[in-house]
């Protein structure tokens, strides 16, 4: 006796460039939040401070301007597939990590705000880039800040200053990121300390030599 077999349909055959973009285009939505990252406009000090040179209570910065010429205020990047948004008040987060040079010798004064001395440097700080990313298994964060010092109305110093920060990600939550963005600053405060603190000696040995 013989069983007569039904012929099974032939199974659909998908291309197999079809199924990578299928599980690309997956994988991208599973990792993207719609929840970002926020931060802080606080700024808290640096632990490096103790490194730089203190100059005693005789140096001034007066800050006349503090501009904000990144492209999007609104964003600092992305980590962890979330997107990183700047503090609200981006002007107030630059004022606060610029305090931070009070805690490596010397006296800041913002805009707006009165300032004694002769021998007081004036500040122009431009916030150009603040960009914090993912790379493998760590994220990292950079910024450049750029600086013009005067005194009596001669260029002291003009240029940009660095910070950068690279820790590992460990769970991309908003402490964590607020820790790296504080690091960054406090890496491109430390720079810029540095040259205040060196424009206020050679302006006390100056006035010295003078006495």
């Amino acid at each position: 006796m013989y069983t007569r077999c039904r012929q099974s349909k032939p199974l659909l055959v998908i291309p197999r460039r079809w199924c990578v973009a299928f599980c690309a285009t997956l994988s991208l939505c599973s990792c993207i939040s719609p929840v970002p990252l926020r931060l802080s406009n606080e700024v808290a000090p640096s632990s490096t401070a103790s490194q730089v040179g203190r100059a005693g209570s005789g140096c001034t910065v007066h800050l006349v301007s503090i501009r904000d010429e990144r492209a999007d205020r609104s964003i600092l990047g992305s980590v962890g597939g979330r997107a990183v948004r700047a503090p609200p008040d981006t002007l107030l987060w630059m004022q606060n990590a610029l305090r931070g040079l009070e805690h490596r010798g010397a006296k800041v004064t913002l805009p707006g705000e009165s300032y004694s001395g002769e021998q007081a440097l004036e500040g122009e700080v431009t916030l150009k880039t603040f960009w914090v990313t993912e790379i493998s298994s760590n994220k990292s964060g950079n910024a450049v800040v750029h600086v013009k010092l005067t005194r009596n109305s001669a260029v002291v110093s003009d240029k940009d200053y660095r910070g950068a920060k690279t820790v590992t990600n460990w769970s991309s939550g908003d402490s964590e990121l607020q820790r790296l963005v504080d690091n960054v600053w406090a890496d491109a405060i430390d720079k810029i300390a540095i040259e205040l603190v060196g424009a206020c000696s050679q302006a006390a040995a100056a006035a010295n030599q003078h006495e």
